[in-house]
């Protein structure tokens, strides 16, 4: 991986996982998405919409069904997330949700796209599985997070493969493809948020507007980043901020059991990293 790649993927942990403690701050269901998703389509809207009218031209029907895939897939990835964090810690769901993704676009492609994958890279697969496994034993309560955790992290790795093809296989921009789903989501969540997005607004605006803007940059960076190496490194990579994450859900949240739930994102972290630096 060049060094651009790796800066670009670790800038995007750091602000992933931000934004992630924000999420949770702010709690809310539904029409708490549709409110940064909302915001998020607007801040973005010049840059994408440039981005849109010098690639309209080239634009088909594989693009199209690209971009709506894209859209489905984040949309179910913020249904699971939200159902996560409703039943989990933060330092319980995100170890678990971050941990599982990478492992199953890792393996996804190894056989989609053909990539190879060496000893150690299998040796990184199986800390992985064996850090999610400890997150299965934290106690009351804690079994519905690690599930819609678990749920969640395939939706990564389902539109972390999906999106990888966008990018290196069609040429789509970065930000079409994030702009994209975060507008779906603001006109499919509409119906949902009328009528209940006032109260969690007046409660957080500050840091809802935080989500918004951060939210697409982390994933704006890790598709640039996509665009120029192997998805089975990226992907792993940018989940250094699963450490991250359990650190600030213990320091900001006071959330239960913090050294066992750091413990046990090191052990993600260190599969994360034998995965992304394998040869």
């Amino acid at each position: 991986m060049s060094a651009n790649a790796i800066a670009l993927v670790l800038a995007a942990a750091c602000i992933h996982a931000s934004w992630n403690l924000l999420a949770k701050r702010v709690r809310g269901g539904m029409e708490t998405v549709w409110i940064y998703s909302a915001i998020g389509t607007v801040f973005y809207a010049p840059w994408a919409l440039t981005e849109y009218s010098g690639a309209w031209a080239r634009l088909g029907f594989r693009e199209a069904v690209s971009l709506a895939g894209s859209c489905a897939w984040q949309m179910l990835y913020f249904i699971c997330l939200q159902q996560a964090y409703k039943h989990g810690d933060l330092s319980l769901v995100y170890p678990v949700a971050r941990g599982s993704g990478p492992l199953v676009a890792a393996l996804g492609a190894l056989w989609l796209f053909h990539e190879t994958a060496t000893g150690a890279a299998w040796a990184g697969i199986a800390l992985i599985c064996l850090g999610v496994l400890l997150f299965l034993r934290f106690g009351e309560g804690g079994s519905k997070g690690v599930l819609w955790g678990l749920a969640t992290g395939v939706c990564i790795g389902l539109y972390s493969l999906w999106d990888k093809y966008a990018i290196s296989g069609l040429r789509l921009e970065p930000v079409l493809i994030e702009w994209t789903t975060d507008l779906s989501r603001a006109v499919f969540l509409f119906p949902v948020a009328s009528g209940k997005w006032r109260e969690p607004w007046q409660a957080n605006p500050r840091m809802l507007i935080a989500i918004a803007i951060l939210n697409p940059l982390s994933y704006i960076l890790v598709l640039t980043a996509m665009a120029s190496a192997p998805l089975h490194r990226i992907a792993p990579m940018r989940e250094l901020s699963i450490v991250l994450g359990a650190v600030l859900g213990a320091r900001f949240l006071g959330e239960r059991q913090p050294a066992r739930r750091i413990a046990g994102a090191c052990v993600i972290a260190a599969g994360v990293m034998v995965l992304a630096l394998s040869r």
